[in-house]
């Protein structure tokens, strides 16, 4: 006799007759050929289920990963903004100094200007009393003659 059935329930092989008198009362007597499938369909399950649970865990670890690149991301966005902030400052620091600076050379040329215009201004008054002093000398003389 060829061993072709299953007993599900005692987990015993037999042959048509055997299990037919020994397995009479059990429902799960089933042809080996039916195991056999079933065995490699749970194994392909079993499969198939460890295999999305690796996938899982990939895509978990790619999300944590994601997760940190974009906490790295918001990093150099903060730094970079404070860069530029930072830079912005400098530069407007940059620009009113030189405006103070130019603003003070102005006030430097305005004053040796000025200075001369004063020391010309008053060469001309001095000029103006000593031409005036002449005149009046002149008249004098002039008036004696007569």
């Amino acid at each position: 006799n060829r061993l072709e059935k299953y007993c599900k329930s005692h987990e015993e092989i037999g042959c048509q007759a055997c299990m037919a008198v020994s397995h009479r009362l059990c429902n799960d007597v089933v042809d080996i050929a039916n195991v056999a499938e079933e065995a490699i369909q749970d194994a392909e399950i079993q499969k198939a289920v460890r295999d999305l649970k690796q996938v899982n865990e990939r895509l978990e670890e790619m999300r944590k990963r994601r997760y940190g690149d974009r906490e790295g991301l918001l990093k150099d966005k903060e730094t970079a903004h404070n860069m530029i902030l930072e830079w912005k400052e400098k530069l407007i620091n940059r620009c009113e100094e030189m405006g103070r600076k130019a603003l003070d050379e102005l006030e430097a040329l305005f004053n040796e200007a000025n200075g001369r215009i004063e020391v010309d201004v008053n060469a001309v008054s001095t000029i103006e009393t000593v031409i005036h002093a002449h005149q009046q000398v002149l008249r004098k003389e002039e008036g004696n003659k007569c």
